[in-house]
Order: C-alpha cells, then structure tokens, then sequence
C-alpha cells in the first residue's frame, strides 16, 4: 500500500512568515486607533467641574464628556449647560447654564438690608 503524497508547493509561491503577518496586524491596529484617537479628540472634550457654582446639577471635582461645538455665541436653549473659554484666559473653562437667549431681558431682584 503507497503512502498517500503529498500536493507540492509551487516554487514561485512566496511563504509569508508569521512575524510580518504580525506585524502587519499590529501596524493595521496602531493606524486605526490613532485615526480613532484624533477623531474623537475633534468631537468630543473632556472637562474637570471645579467649584460649586453648578451645585444643583454638577458637582465640585465631576469630570464630563462634552460634545464640542465651534460657536463664537452661545446659541443653546434655555436651561442647556454650555462651556465657554473667555477670550481673555483661554486656559480655563467656564461651565454655565443659559438663562436667556439674544432678545430676552433679565430681571434682578435684590434684597435690602435696613
């Protein structure tokens, strides 16, 4: 009884080796999370709350997801918490509600002392 042969591989067929396949994955891998990382760095921000001046809504040292808007104005409804840099200090990162839109007036009531 003949031992079963064996099919011969063709000469000219390259062998690829298992450490450039590797290494091709993890270039494939490195690419895609840096397109991820800067796509999601564009998109989105993160933001540390420090103070208490949100207290009802967020906390002092909170930390948020934000989506990021490129506005020059705040154009968000009434009640929508929005994060503004001054232009003077662009270090820094005020987060506030909108309490009124372009048009609407604002009434003050202050509280005597006698």
């Amino acid at each position: 009884m003949a031992a079963p042969q064996q099919p011969a591989m063709a000469a000219d067929q390259p062998r690829v080796s298992t450490g450039s396949s590797l290494l091709r994955e993890l270039a494939e891998v490195v690419v895609l999370a840096v397109i991820l990382y800067f796509g999601i760095s564009f998109a989105v921000q993160t933001v540390h709350v420090e103070g208490l001046s949100m207290f009802a809504t967020l906390d002092d040292n909170d930390y948020l997801i934000a989506e990021q808007g490129r506005l020059s104005a705040p154009c968000a409804p009434t009640g929508d918490i929005v994060i503004l840099r001054p232009p003077t200090d662009n270090s820094k990162d005020f987060i506030k509600r909108v309490i009124a839109l372009p048009g609407e007036q604002l009434t003050f009531a202050t509280a005597r002392s006698s």
